[in-house]
């Protein structure tokens, strides 16, 4: 949905709900191929990150989680320091 694992310089684009849950199923598929979801105590299980992510207000996201992610830390991170160099840092700055 959003974030850059890959180290990138620009942001990711937003992806709708329909287009999130066409690449869960499309995923789920690929899987299928090597994992069994069929229900059981040995079943896979593939679980969408919104369902536990989309509950939390930002405040609460900021509150438990943001804490572990510090402004040096932050700023020790290549990908960071190069979208902060160019500018590229929010969205609107693109264009």
């Amino acid at each position: 949905m959003i974030g850059d694992p890959s180290g990138r310089s620009a942001e990711r684009n937003l992806l709708d709900p329909e287009t999130l849950d066409r690449n869960a199923r499309a995923i789920g598929d690929q899987l299928a191929r090597f994992l069994d979801f069929t229900p059981g105590p040995s079943a896979a299980r593939m679980i969408d990150n919104r369902e536990w992510l989309g509950t939390y207000s930002l405040i609460e996201f900021l509150r438990d989680i943001g804490k572990h992610f510090t402004i040096g830390y932050m700023l020790a991170k290549d990908s960071v320091k190069i979208r902060l160099e160019s500018g590229s840092a929010s969205p609107s700055s693109a264009t």
